[in-house]
């Protein structure tokens, strides 16, 4: 025997020391167990028994009449139509069993009508640019002259929605109203123009080519009545500058009038094409100032133009600041 556990006692060291290796494994696997118990997923409870489902009923033959009681389309109005006894006459109609007159629907064609504004559109300038076209306007009422432009309201509430060469599209009160002007460049038709109703091709392209190496025509009151004293500062006699003032056509003619754009945005009224002997240029303005305001008031609009005008007609010391090839430069003028 002891032969035998010299022999095999390594034998069954390793058996013992597996018996306790397993025993302390199903221990640790215990003390684990009890451990982890609260998170242990419960058993699904047993399923309930669905009920077999009934079997279907056979279709209706019917099914026609099964849909037109669903409604899908609409269902027809059963109510009973209350009819006139005997009919209703010419311009009545049956509503509610009585005989009411018909009446009439404002029809709106969708064209423009003719304006009824007490204004006169006495001039116009069609640029490629919608934005840089220009109307001038004289107001009857108040014997005030207007340049406006494209997108400019007129009273506040009516806007200037097109500027064309004979006349201007207004949007008033969701409709779209004209006004044309009243008298052409070339003044009204002579009698022969009238009968034949043909002008001579060589007349007409005279009539209506430039001329070279004039000037625009300039009232002749203004010449003298304007005394520069320094380079801004400028002295005008009233009566020589009213007379000038009062013709917007000659005003129109000797220089035109844009916005002037800055960042996207307007920022004053530019002055083109000016001839050397304008009024414009008598004052001191040259083609190509940017006018910024009059007295302080910014001017941002064609329509904020003509207050240069009336400060002219009214004030007796006028301060107009324009920019000149992006310098700030201040204009003064003394009316006596």
């Amino acid at each position: 025997m002891e032969n035998f556990l010299r022999k095999y006692g390594w034998a069954l060291m390793l058996g013992v020391i597996g018996v306790g290796a397993l025993l302390l494994a199903l221990t640790a696997n215990n003390i684990l167990a009890s451990q982890l118990a609260p998170f242990t997923v419960p058993e699904l409870p047993e399923m309930q028994q669905v009920a077999p489902r009934p079997a279907r009923a056979s279709q209706s033959k019917d099914w026609d009449r099964t849909i037109a009681k669903l409604c899908l389309f609409g269902c027809e109005d059963n109510a009973p139509v209350e009819e006139c006894p005997g009919g209703c006459p010419d311009g009545q109609e049956c509503q509610a069993g009585q005989c009411l007159p018909v009446q009439d629907q404002a029809v709106d064609s969708g064209l423009p009508t003719l304006s009824d504004l007490n204004m006169q559109l006495m001039g116009a300038m069609v640029a490629s640019n919608p934005e840089f076209s220009m109307a001038l306007l004289r107001d009857e009422s108040s014997d005030a002259t207007m340049i406006m432009s494209t997108g400019d309201f007129i009273q506040g509430t009516i806007e200037i929605i097109e500027i064309r060469r004979d006349r201007i599209l207004l949007s008033r009160g969701g409709r779209t109203e004209y006004m044309l002007m009243n008298q052409t460049l070339g003044g009204a038709p002579t009698s022969a123009t009238r009968t034949s109703g043909v002008t001579r091709p060589r007349a007409a392209a005279k009539a209506l080519a430039p001329t070279l190496g004039k000037a625009p025509r300039v009232n002749s009151a203004t010449q003298g009545a304007v005394k520069k004293v320094s380079d801004n500062q400028y002295e005008l006699k009233r009566g020589a500058l009213d007379k000038q003032l009062n013709d917007p056509k000659a005003l129109a003619e000797q220089g035109r009038i844009a916005p002037n754009f800055k960042d996207g945005k307007r920022d004053g009224l530019k002055l083109v094409g000016l001839s050397p002997n304008s009024v414009y240029s008598q004052l001191g303005i040259q083609s190509g100032d940017v006018l910024q305001s009059v007295n302080g008031k910014k001017i941002d609009t064609t329509s904020q133009a003509m207050d240069l005008f009336e400060q002219f007609k009214s004030s007796g010391e006028v301060t107009v600041e324009i920019e000149r090839r992006g310098q700030k430069k201040r204009m003064q003028y003394k009316i006596h």
